[in-house]
This record gives structure tokens, sequence and C-alpha cells, in this order.
């Protein structure tokens, strides 16, 4: 995270103020905090990992006979992702 005054990357944990964790930039020495996610969006990012961890699992399968290319693999992640995002039209 970088300073919001001077914009610098090196910065310092500096505490907790108010549930969230305090930063001390080490160029500027400006104190700031950064600004939590919500639940909401905490659990669907989580979700969406969930999804895509299952797809990944799938392809590690032993019993099953999967390509082991690196380019083929590639390709096989985007057309779920492309999936998943209702991209792809031969499927709808």
């Amino acid at each position: 995270m970088n300073c919001p005054r001077c914009k610098s990357s090196d910065s310092t944990k500096n505490g907790i103020v108010g549930g969230r964790q305090r930063y001390r930039c080490s160029g500027c020495g400006y104190n700031y905090t950064v600004e939590k996610k919500s639940k909401a969006e905490t659990y669907t990012v989580e979700g969406y990992n969930s999804i895509f961890r299952h797809f990944l699992a799938r392809l590690r399968r032993k019993s099953k006979c999967y390509t082991k290319s690196i380019e083929m693999l590639k390709y096989s992640i985007i057309l779920l992702m492309k999936y998943r995002n209702n991209e792809l039209s031969i499927f709808n």
C-alpha cells in the first residue's frame, strides 16, 4: 500500500486504530490507515475462489486423462473463466 501523501510504498506497521491497521510512511513520516473491506465483498470473493479451486482440482485428478501441456491448461482455464462469466455464446 502506498502513502496517500508522498505515494511511497515503503511503510511500517504503527499500531491499530479503531480496529484498523495503522501505517507510518518511512519517507515522509505520515500516519495513515487503510480502509477495510466489507464482509459482503469478502464472501463474494471467497465464493468465486472456491468455485475456481473446485474446477482446478478436477484438472489434477489422476483417474482422468487431462493434458499436461501448459498451453492446453491455459486454454482450459480461459474457457472456464469465460464460461463462468457467460462470455461463451456456444453454451447459450
